[in-house]
């Protein structure tokens, strides 16, 4: 008879330990967006290590950590996943059983964009300026007292007569 296969849940806890978790709700009824999952697959032969999109940093270096090792428990054939909330892959939300509530972020214009006001006498008006110019390199400098034209040297040692 085949082996069924599995899934284990195992909790990351802020001192770096884990703790499995064994329940027949779904996966997604289970996890909470404060914390960090590892889920192991032995239909995908992938560990997820699942972040919720609250969790802490901290958290999540234990995650990484405690993931790579529970790998090695299981068999190195098995990929190591990051997943943070709201981003989890296809095959990931199957296994959980759908999206959970954290992490997804409804778009501002959902529905319809706003519209522009009816009234265009009070909405501003445009105002329209002309383009910056470039400086030519080529351009004339003048004193700003007595006018004469300055060259690059004269700009910086040029004393007016004129001057204040």
């Amino acid at each position: 008879m085949p082996k069924k296969k599995q899934t284990q849940l195992f909790k990351i806890n802020p001192n770096g330990t884990t703790h499995k978790i064994e329940s027949d709700d779904p996966i997604k009824e289970i996890i909470s967006s404060e914390e960090c999952y590892v889920i192991v697959s032995d239909e995908y032969r992938k560990v997820y290590l699942w972040k919720g999109v609250n969790s802490n940093i901290r958290s999540k270096f234990i995650g990484a950590k405690r993931s790579q090792d529970i790998r090695g428990q299981v068999g190195m054939h098995f990929g190591v996943v990051p997943l943070d909330e709201g981003e989890e892959d296809p095959d990931f939300l199957k296994l959980i059983g759908g999206r959970t509530g954290g992490g997804i972020t409804p778009h501002p214009y959902i529905s319809t964009p706003p519209k522009p006001p009816d009234d265009f006498a009070m909405a501003p008006q445009l105002q329209v300026r002309d383009p910056l110019k470039e400086k030519n390199p080529e351009d004339e400098i003048h004193c700003q007292y007595c006018g004469i034209k300055l060259t690059k040297e004269e700009q910086l040692t040029h004393s007016c007569r004129k001057k204040p």
